[in-house]
């Protein structure tokens, strides 16, 4: 695995996570019109290498499935900031909640915010060594093992990335790659505070997940309009119910 990244921490421990800029054109926004040929290929492709035991892999859409935890990643790690959502993709953990909810990815809502609770409802962890959390898992076991070419585009390896895991009132956990350590800070950090945490060191971004494996769903979408476009099923007309009559009105 690999990533688009400026002064990633994760480059020089572990080299598979080389700096490597990859940019793929899409637009989930133009939804069901236009088929996107090369990622439908690429899904149905990953799907049937059974081979590959390899955790995570590249469903097609700008989608990232990590099989160990069934789950799906956007490929792009500053999404809002791509979409113009933000100017630089940063957000208080108020907005970020509110953004990936909002979210609607080639026609799939349902997003969220990482959680830092541990795979089994512990935690959350606290420090460097936090790799049962779900950025933790990403980067400090994945990130170390999975080599099958698998990019992450837009990646700032100076990012601390908000987890939807609320610490008190004021504060929510966040994980910061600087380190490759989890933590809490203020939910709006960038409110000056006469006595609070340092300074932040670099960007606080929203990087959305989904449940299970979200290009299944996408890829019936499209077979469903493909099949409808070329005639082989009919496009079901909504049911309109009688008009009741004139003495019942």
């Amino acid at each position: 695995m690999s990533v688009q990244s400026v002064g990633s921490p994760l480059a020089g421990g572990a080299p598979q996570w080389s700096e490597r800029i990859k940019r793929e054109r899409r637009s989930p926004e133009r939804g069901l019109l236009m088929p996107p040929i090369l990622d439908i290929v690429r899904s149905v492709v990953s799907r049937a290498a059974f081979w590959d035991r390899h955790p995570l892999k590249n469903r097609g859409f700008g989608l990232i499935y990590d099989v160990a935890r069934d789950i799906t990643w956007l490929q792009d790690a500053n999404y809002a900031k791509t979409i113009g959502h933000t100017k630089d993709g940063q957000m208080t953990w108020y907005q970020a909640m509110a953004w990936v909810k909002s979210l609607v990815y080639w026609g799939v809502p349902g997003w969220r915010l990482p959680s830092a609770l541990n795979s089994d409802g512990t935690g959350p962890c606290i420090g460097t060594n936090c790799d049962d959390s779900e950025l933790g898992f990403l980067f400090l076991v994945e990130g170390k093992t999975d080599v099958t070419g698998i990019h992450f585009t837009n990646f700032d390896g100076s990012a601390i990335y908000w987890n939807s895991t609320e610490a008190s009132e004021t504060e929510a956990f966040g994980w910061a790659l600087t380190g490759t350590r989890q933590g809490t800070l203020l939910k709006d950090p960038f409110t000056p505070q006469e006595f609070g945490p340092p300074p932040l060191l670099g960007p606080v971004l929203a990087w959305p997940v989904h449940d299970g494996d979200v290009s299944a769903t996408i890829l019936k979408r499209f077979v469903s309009v493909s099949a409808v476009r070329l005639g082989l099923i009919r496009a079901r007309t909504p049911e309109v119910p009688p008009k009741p009559p004139a003495d019942q009105l």
